[in-house]
């Protein structure tokens, strides 16, 4: 579905579809041994990475995806549909503007802000004693 809806909605810049598989898709669900809780927040969810993936692996655990995109809300709902994913809440908002209540069990992000602006702006959304959980791609230095 990433690749398809890929070319209208320029969702991703990998267009190769194995390519999508590891760098999107695999990468997203490194973190499910770590996700401790029920309720999750992904914060800047793009085309739901790593919510979906996550969501798939996790069917206990509860997903918000949130993205203050339109076009990549609607991509998420109608993957919501067509995969009959029970465990996702597509949101259209910006984070700074989203209610924490009841708080959340974890803030997991990829490729969203810097892990200071992260923190800054999602400062609210986790419970106490809860995590972020911030998938980074590291720089290869020459």
């Amino acid at each position: 579905m990433l690749h398809k809806w890929n070319k209208a909605y320029n969702l991703t810049s990998v267009r190769d579809p194995n390519e999508m598989l590891v760098r999107h898709i695999l990468d997203s669900i490194v973190v499910a041994p770590y996700l401790q809780g029920q309720r999750f927040i992904d914060v800047g969810t793009g085309p739901g990475l790593p919510g979906i993936p996550l969501a798939i692996v996790l069917p206990d655990a509860h997903f918000t995806l949130l993205d203050s995109l339109g076009k990549r809300v609607r991509f998420l709902r109608q993957v919501q549909h067509e995969l009959k994913l029970e465990n996702i809440t597509p949101v259209q908002s910006r984070v700074e503007a989203y209610p924490s209540e009841p708080p959340f069990d974890g803030v997991i992000s990829r490729a969203f802000a810097s892990l200071n602006d992260m923190v800054s702006w999602c400062h609210h959304l986790p419970g106490r004693e809860r995590a972020f959980l911030c998938l980074k791609r590291a720089i290869a230095r020459g």
